[in-house]
C-alpha cells in the first residue's frame, strides 16, 4: 500500500510545481530558503565573466515577461571597464572602482527602471562593438539581485543571484531568466556612476 501511495505523492508534487511557476506569470517564486547576503565590499567582484548567453544557433534568448522584484530597500551600482582579456582567465570586464551606494532617495527610480524592462525582441539590432558593463545590485530587505547591463552590442540586461561569475541564473521572486531590453536602466546607470 505504501509503495503505490509514493509514485501518487510525487505526481502531486510535481502537479503543484507546475501549477505554482505558472501562477506566477513566467516569473520565479520566493525560494524556499533566503540566499546568503553579501557585504557591500563583496558585491562587486574584480573581474566578472563574460555572462550574458547565446543560443547555439546565435540567437539571444529573451526572458519570457518583464520582472516584478520586491521593492528595493538598498541598491548599489558596479562599473566595469572595457572588456579585457588574458590567457589564464578568458574575457572579463574589469572592476573600476568600488560599489556606489546608491541614495535612499534613488530607490523608487530603481525599482521603475527594472520593472520597466521588456524581453528583448528577437530582431533587436547590435553593434559590433564592446563597451561597459554595470552590475546594479538590489537589496529588497531579505535577498539581493544583481542586474547586469550590457552599454554596448545587443545592449541586453540580465538578471542574476550573487555572487556574480557562476551560472547565469536569477532565483529571486519575481525575477526573471533570459534577456531583457531596459534603455532608460543604461542611461541612467551611466549618470550615476
Amino acid at each position: 500500500m505504501l509503495r503505490r501511495l509514493i509514485p501518487v505523492q510525487l505526481a502531486l508534487v510535481s502537479l503543484l510545481l507546475a501549477t505554482s511557476a505558472c501562477a506566477a506569470g513566467g516569473r520565479n517564486p520566493a525560494p524556499a530558503t533566503p540566499a546568503a547576503r553579501l557585504a557591500p565590499d563583496e558585491l562587486c567582484p574584480p573581474k566578472v565573466p563574460d555572462l550574458m548567453p547565446t543560443n547555439s544557433d546565435g540567437t539571444i534568448p529573451a526572458a519570457p515577461v518583464s520582472p516584478a522584484l520586491r521593492p528595493s530597500t538598498a541598491a548599489w551600482v558596479c562599473h566595469y571597464s572595457l572588456p579585457m582579456s588574458s590567457s589564464e582567465d578568458g574575457f572579463f570586464w574589469q572592476l573600476d572602482g568600488q560599489a556606489e551606494t546608491l541614495p535612499a532617495a534613488e530607490l523608487g527610480r530603481v525599482d521603475e527602471l527594472i520593472g520597466s524592462a521588456v524581453p528583448l525582441s528577437p530582431g533587436t539590432p547590435c553593434t559590433a562593438d564592446a563597451g561597459p558593463l554595470y552590475v546594479l545590485v538590489v537589496d529588497d530587505g531579505q535577498q539581493q539581485t544583481a542586474v547586469i547591463v550590457e552599454d554596448f552590442g545587443c545592449r541586453r540586461t540580465q538578471l542574476n543571484d550573487l555572487p556574480l561569475g557562476g551560472e547565469l541564473a536569477a532565483t529571486s521572486e519575481g525575477s526573471v531568466n533570459g534577456n531583457l531590453a531596459a534603455p532608460e536602466l543604461a542611461r541612467q546607470l551611466r549618470e550615476w556612476v
